[in-house]
């Protein structure tokens, strides 16, 4: 169970709502990404590393403890901040009490 003094941080989950199955000129599927929830988390910073592959690319990983969110995947994305994470996995701790999520930013 997650410690609501330590959840001080407002993300907000988005997911993908696509306008049409409609592409654009260059192919890409268009769509804009939308409110799915609000949750106050705790943010844990897990990991980061920097490699050189055609230029130095920086991946940190995150863990985010928050209320239990009804019907959360792995395509929706997290944006806190300046910042946008991808949901890399979840698990529900308790029954339909917490989810820990970890997510990696978007390089």
């Amino acid at each position: 169970m997650a410690k609501p003094g330590r959840m001080d941080k407002l993300i907000t989950i988005q997911q993908w709502g696509a306008d049409s199955p409609a592409q654009d000129a260059y192919g890409v599927p268009s769509g804009t990404w939308t409110t799915y929830a609000k949750r106050w988390a705790e943010k844990i910073d897990k990991s980061g590393r920097e490699f050189f592959q055609g230029g130095v690319i920086s991946e940190i990983t995150c863990l985010f403890k928050v209320r239990y969110v009804d019907g959360l995947t792995t395509k929706m994305r997290i944006s806190y901040g300046s910042q946008y994470y991808d949901i890399i996995s979840f698990i529900e701790l308790g029954r339909q009490d917490t989810h820990e999520i970890v997510a990696k930013v978007q390089s």
